[in-house]
């Protein structure tokens, strides 16, 4: 597979768009390996070297997921 970002290199790393913080997999637990929470990158894109890593919002993630927002900000 080819990373999905710079669509160059072999992606070797799943990037996770809205991040897999300890409070994140306790709210939405399986649901952030959704494949569309998921990027496939290469290491450079991974690590930041070709740019910024893509992040996304709870609401974002949320919305892509049809879900409601589980935090009590909805700010994660």
């Amino acid at each position: 597979m080819i990373c999905e970002k710079c669509g160059e290199q072999a992606a070797v790393h799943t990037h996770h768009l809205f991040s897999q913080t300890r409070t994140n997999r306790r709210l939405y637990k399986a649901l952030l390996d959704d494949p569309r929470n998921t990027q496939k990158l290469c290491y450079a894109c991974h690590m930041g070297h070709n740019g910024r890593v893509d992040h996304i919002s709870e609401r974002e993630f949320c919305e892509r997921l049809g879900i409601a927002v589980r935090s009590k900000s909805g700010k994660l």
